[in-house]
């Protein structure tokens, strides 16, 4: 069961910051349900071997979020219940969209499509906490859901396509594009200085200086949103390999990134 504390306390906060490890390029957010599939591993076990229209429809049914990404790296998320701020909302650069069922405020969040449980009780994410898989705690209802992607060390893919590859090269089925890292900014952010990793994107930086800024407290690289949901909507439709597909947008002005607000324990 979910402590009405700790629910309230993630509402006051509003946010939620934590560490997951990402060994398989795939990560999935998954709800126990009393109708249907019931488990987590009849879920995984879909998403492993099951066939497009069954991953389908335990997603159209609010029972798993299955979330790609281009390499295998871990990464920061934001938990967000409610409206995003300014900033969330103005530098994302790809977004999926989802159901979530969560009818007794467990949401599990893990790092593959492979991970076993533990035998003790899943973990509570905690801020600033660092897990394989963990459980947050949210007030029991029906949500839509959104998971936003951010640079830098954007897993979706879409500031390579922003940018371009790096001296030229296609990267990833990536072709160089029109408008330069240097051009972007300085045509939407006139007269501001680059935060380091931009620096270090645009040989400004050594790795050494672009390094400590990245990790000290580092920045959020995905926000899950969550918003009480009151009808129907579309989810994101599935790719090839059984995960959601992520929808590309440059933003009006350079990222420059968000910082976490607690640094990793």
């Amino acid at each position: 069961m979910v402590s009405q504390n700790n629910s309230e306390s993630l509402i006051s906060q509003n946010r939620l910051e934590f560490y997951l490890s990402n060994d398989g390029a795939a990560f999935a957010l998954f709800s126990q349900n009393s109708g249907g599939v019931t488990s987590y591993y009849d879920c995984m076990n879909l998403l492993l071997e099951g066939s497009q229209q069954q991953v389908m429809q335990i997603v159209d049914e609010g029972l798993i979020l299955p979330v790609g990404t281009y390499q295998d790296d871990g990464f920061s998320l934001r938990v967000v219940v409610g409206e995003l701020n300014a900033q969330e909302e103005a530098q994302w650069t790809a977004r999926i969209g989802g159901k979530l069922c969560i009818p007794y405020g467990r949401l599990i969040l893990c790092g593959g499509f492979d991970i076993e449980l533990p035998e003790s009780d899943l973990p509570v994410a905690q801020y600033a906490g660092q897990y394989d898989i963990c459980q947050v705690e949210v007030p029991a209802g029906d949500y839509q859901a959104f998971i936003y992607s951010y640079p830098p060390h954007d897993l979706s893919g879409s500031w390579l396509k922003i940018i371009g590859p790096a001296q030229g090269k296609t990267y990833l089925g990536i072709s160089p594009v029109a408008e330069s890292l240097a051009t972007y900014f300085e045509r939407t952010r006139p007269g501001e200085v680059p935060p380091s990793w931009i620096a270090y994107e645009l040989g400004l930086l050594d790795y050494e200086q672009y390094s400590q800024d990245v990790t000290t407290p580092g920045y959020i690289n995905f926000v899950l949103q969550l918003i009480p949901r009151q009808q129907e909507f579309d989810c994101s439709k599935l790719d090839e390999t059984g995960c959601l597909v992520w929808e590309d947008r440059k933003p009006q002005q350079c990222p420059v990134g968000i910082k976490m607000i607690t640094p990793l324990l």
